[in-house]
């Protein structure tokens, strides 16, 4: 299973949605700024599923653009309700509107 992409919602309540979608977007955007790191490399699958279930994930933002870095965070909200659209995402890459 791949929990390291998975949204909450998606690992704990098996809730799959375009926000889950727009989460494990904010993971491939995360691995692209770090040269295809694994998400959470320093933690073992277990640590991984309890900061989801404790909703602490901490992500290492050095290597993230500034210009990204809230793009990602929001993407990556515990709340899907919270987290934008690949509508607003694309935009925002795009540089037509800012989140």
């Amino acid at each position: 299973m791949p929990l390291r992409w998975l949204s909450p919602e998606a690992l704990l309540e098996d809730d799959y949605s375009t926000k889950s979608d727009v989460w494990a977007f904010g993971c491939l955007m995360w691995e692209v700024c770090h040269q295809a790191a694994l998400p959470l490399y320093h933690l073992k699958d277990p640590e991984v599923v309890a900061q989801l279930e404790k909703k602490e994930r901490r992500w290492d933002l050095a290597s993230v653009p500034e210009k990204f870095r809230q793009l990602l965070e929001e993407s990556c909200d515990f709340c899907p309700r919270k987290r934008p659209t690949f509508s607003t995402i694309s935009a925002a890459l795009l540089g037509e509107k800012s989140l």
